[in-house]
């Protein structure tokens, strides 16, 4: 009986091991990181030692452990050639953990949440000096546009064009000169996709936005700058010929004024002149239509009056 409760306690013992957490070794130099398998995954799978040391492997391979037992695998190289794409949105579960355990050329990349094998993009070249930043495109849309090459170098363009990557090839452009004219509008709430990479992108005078998240094409917001237009004069003759319609649209310290004719850049009075008057008691308010005499025309200055905050000529303009 007593030999009995032994050679039962015995065989519990040596299944311990099995039920219990394994400790796993560190990666040894040259050994490719190996894949966690949850106990259910081991449960399922015959792990057999296959090495002890090196010298047990054959073709140049090296012992390492594969995340369930040891095994004679490669000698790791270090990630394979090319690029990931970029993420975008995958299930969070990881395929894969690094190059190696891809077949062929495939890589592990991230798909916005987990890793899987994925077939590398091609590199690309970093923007030259001049050059547009170039919208990335993903396999699907490179296999549906017929990439061609129209230049190798500035002197293969005309009409003072620069030979820039795109995207897909090498084409004529327009030097870049910067972002446009204008401001984006205060970010909000919105989906986590880039439709551009810079204001080149877009058309007219949209310029790319975020929007909270991703990137979009938006039209500017007005931009007041500093300080008060002059007041204009009373012309015996006018053709109206506006030169501007927003301070965006003049240089640096010229503000887009009324002059008694037609909008023109104009240097902004340092100051406006003369104080609000007493605002009037109201009964109900109204919506303001200024929060700085800088967005009032002319000499009219942002005063309360007692409803709202109004565009109001102040004591003592002449």
């Amino acid at each position: 009986m007593e030999l009995s409760v032994l050679c039962l306690l015995t065989l519990a013992l040596a299944f311990v091991p099995q039920l219990s957490a394994t400790a796993v070794p560190i990666p040894r130099p040259g050994c490719p990181p190996y894949k966690y398998l949850s106990p259910q995954e081991l449960s399922v799978r015959l792990c057999l030692k296959e090495c002890s040391t090196d010298r047990d492997c054959k073709d140049n391979k090296i012992c390492c452990f594969d995340g369930c037992s040891n095994v004679c695998v490669p000698r790791s190289t270090g990630p394979k050639p090319g690029s990931c794409p970029v993420p975008g949105f995958g299930i969070c579960v990881n395929h894969c953990y690094n190059d190696h355990q891809c077949a062929g050329n495939l890589k592990c990349c991230s798909n916005g949440c987990g890793k899987t094998c994925v077939a590398p993009v091609k590199e690309v070249p970093i923007p030259r000096p001049g050059c547009p930043p170039y919208k990335y495109l993903s396999p699907q849309e490179l296999s549906v546009r017929l990439c061609l090459k129209e230049c190798s170098t500035d002197r293969d363009c005309k009409d003072n064009k620069i030979c820039c990557f795109d995207g897909c090839s090498n084409v004529c452009v327009p030097r870049s000169t910067g972002p446009k004219p204008g401001s984006c509008p205060v970010p909000g709430f919105g989906i986590c996709v880039n439709h551009c990479y810079n204001d080149h992108q877009c058309d007219g005078n949209l310029k790319c936005c975020s929007n909270g998240c991703g990137k979009t094409c938006v039209a500017p917001v007005k931009e007041v700058k500093v300080g008060c237009c002059p007041a204009p004069f009373q012309p015996q003759h006018c053709h109206r010929d506006d030169k501007c319609k927003q301070d965006n649209d003049c240089d640096d310290g010229e503000k887009c004024c009324f002059d008694g004719c037609e909008n023109t850049c104009r240097k902004p009075l340092e100051k406006k002149k003369g104080v609000c008057p007493e605002p009037i008691p109201h009964l109900t308010t109204s919506p303001d239509e200024c929060s700085a005499d800088n967005q009032c025309e002319g000499g009219l200055k942002c005063c309360y009056s007692g409803a709202a905050m109004q565009c109001t000529c102040p004591k003592g303009a002449k």
